[in-house]
C-alpha cells in the first residue's frame, strides 16, 4: 500500500512550496537562470552534496525546516559547483532547500532528513 503526504512549507519570498519561483520576473526566466540543481543523496543521513550551475552570481543556498524556519544559509562563491552541506544534527524529516539569486527564489527542491 502507498502512502503519500501532501503539505505546504512557507518559504519567505518563494511563496509556498513548488507553487512561485519568484516575483517580478517570468518563470521563464527564471528556468534559464538554473541549469542544474541536484541534492544527493536524498534521503541524507550525516550530509548532503549540493550541486549547482547558474547563470549570474550573488547567489545562496538556504534550508528551511517543515516550520519554514531557515536553518541554513550558503553564500556561494562561483556560478557553479558542489557544497557539502553536514546534516548530521538535522532532526529526521522534510527540509527545502532554496536557490535565490540576488534575493529573488530561482529554485527549490524537497530533503528528505533519515
Amino acid at each position: 500500500m502507498d502512502c503519500v503526504s501532501q503539505f505546504k512549507v512557507d518559504v519567505p519570498d518563494c511563496g509556498q512550496f513548488a507553487t512561485k519561483v519568484g516575483a517580478g520576473k517570468e518563470s521563464s526566466e527564471l528556468e534559464d537562470a538554473v541549469r542544474d540543481f541536484l541534492l544527493y543523496p536524498n534521503p541524507a543521513k550525516e550530509h548532503v552534496t549540493i550541486r549547482y550551475d547558474f547563470s549570474g552570481s550573488n547567489a545562496t543556498i538556504e534550508v528551511y525546516d517543515i516550520s519554514g524556519r531557515n536553518i541554513s544559509k550558503n553564500t556561494l562563491t562561483s556560478s557553479n559547483g558542489e557544497i557539502q552541506l553536514d546534516t548530521s544534527t538535522y532532526a529526521a524529516g522534510m527540509y527545502m532547500v532554496v536557490v535565490r539569486q540576488n534575493g529573488v527564489c530561482v529554485a527549490q527542491k524537497k530533503l528528505v532528513i533519515e
